[in-house]
């Protein structure tokens, strides 16, 4: 039962003075590899983000920071809380009257008039 990898630590200070002991016998070196069944980093936000700042620290960071909007065409606000919203300068759903300062429309057939069937 358990694994060699394991290092059991009781509930004396004897048993953790071992479980030191064992940890410090491994010799972790940069080809090491680490298992943890569970990490809790402190001093980081839930719900964010993690990232690397310039000192290569794990910190907290909201999507806002990842995302640049397009003036005039994507617009992205930071909700305060770790999340962005989308938007377009003006409304262009199926039922919306986008205004627009030019319109070139292509594939169209030289000579021939536009108009607007029945359906619109």
């Amino acid at each position: 039962m358990g694994s060699p990898n394991l290092i059991p630590v009781g509930v004396t200070l004897n048993d953790l003075r071992r479980a030191v002991q064992k940890l410090a016998s491994l010799r972790l070196n940069a080809d090491s590899t680490l298992t943890f069944t569970s990490l809790t980093l402190s001093d980081l936000t839930a719900s964010r983000l993690v990232v690397t700042d310039a000192t290569k620290t794990l910190v907290s960071d909201d999507l806002y920071s990842w995302v640049t909007e397009t003036s005039n065409q994507v617009l992205i606000a930071d909700d305060g809380d770790g999340t962005i919203t989308f938007s377009t300068p003006q409304n262009i759903h199926t039922g919306a009257s986008p205004t627009f300062a030019g319109l070139t429309l292509s594939g169209l057939t030289q000579g021939s008039v536009m108009f607007a069937g029945a359906g619109g």
